[in-house]
């Protein structure tokens, strides 16, 4: 993952050192726009990966799946490829899952919030590559998980937001049109980033 290596809270004091905003915001609305922008990013933008081999003979369930103390639990949505002995399984949905019998599929069971595997071998582990997030930023003492050069761009998130509940209309419009031009400009950024680093 990135890490500008700046702190939340430092940002915070460089937005209100700024802003014209004389209403003081709570440390839990900064938290949750750090979140939403970040989780928003690795999610639909940043292509980043990791590997965790998990020891199964039957489904797989995604708290079994070891992330480092930075990182977010894996969701089904964060699952990337599952290889057994080196063969990849086929993502499929319920559905197909019913209407190809003999392929080795994967797929999610939301009832039961589990990842069902079959598999015409049998296997007692699972390899399972997956799209790495920053886990939820809960004190603004945690970093920031963005490259450094990108700061500006969630700063600019952030003051829309400041504005918006100071009701300045006319700043939060011009601050939050800077973020959406600022994260036009990221995702031009971030593919030439993604396709370096391959698949």
């Amino acid at each position: 993952m990135y890490n500008s290596n700046v702190a939340i809270s430092s940002l915070i004091e460089q937005i209100e050192s700024e802003a014209d905003v004389i209403t003081r915001i709570e440390d839990e609305f900064y938290l949750k726009w750090v979140n939403i922008v970040q989780q928003t990013l690795y999610k639909e933008l940043i292509e980043q990966y990791s590997h965790s081999e998990v020891e199964t003979n039957g489904d797989l369930y995604l708290d079994d799946i070891e992330v480092t103390l930075d990182q977010a639990p894996v969701e089904y949505d964060d699952i990337f490829k599952i290889y057994i002995d080196g063969e990849e399984l086929t993502k499929a949905s319920v559905t197909t899952a019913f209407t190809i019998p003999d392929k080795d599929i994967y797929y999610y069971d939301s009832a039961n919030s589990v990842v069902r595997i079959r598999c015409k071998m049998p296997y007692d582990k699972i390899n399972v590559v997956y799209r790495v997030r920053p886990k939820i930023a809960e004190e603004t003492s945690e970093y920031i998980y963005l490259p450094y050069e990108w700061l500006e761009m969630l700063a600019a998130k952030i003051r829309g937001e400041l504005y918006k509940i100071a009701n300045d209309d006319v700043m939060a419009a011009k601050w939050l049109a800077d973020y959406n031009t600022q994260l036009e400009s990221f995702k031009v950024w971030i593919m030439k980033r993604n396709s370096r680093y391959g698949e």
